[in-house]
């Protein structure tokens, strides 16, 4: 694959993460600080600036991603009702269901 280029180009490609991939990280990121300090300090007691914190990534980077922290706090329970599907032993369509009915309800 490399043969044609130097091999610091040719390492560069191969460690390079796609947009998506790089997308992905920082949500995944920021949902996962989300929970934990909502879990911990409750919706009102979390601060965008802690979040972006705990996440490693800039305020601008969160506003990016989710237009605001009800954006951000949705995507924690459809993560959350999405794993309860998942754990409910192959029934997802019913537990789906169920978690979009409670998220599409706060």
């Amino acid at each position: 694959m490399c043969a044609n280029h130097t091999q610091d180009v040719c390492m560069q490609s191969l460690t390079r993460r796609s947009n998506w991939e790089r997308t992905e990280t920082m949500r995944a990121a920021l949902i996962r600080a989300r929970r934990h300090l909502f879990a911990k300090h409750g919706f009102a007691g979390t601060a965008t600036p802690d979040i972006v914190a705990m996440a490693g990534v800039t305020r601008g980077a969160l506003y990016h991603h989710f237009a605001d922290q009800e954006a951000l706090f949705d995507a924690v329970i459809r993560q959350e009702a999405d794993a309860v599907a998942r754990a409910g032993g192959g029934r997802s369509g019913t537990a789906r269901g169920a978690g979009t009915v409670v998220v599409s309800r706060i």
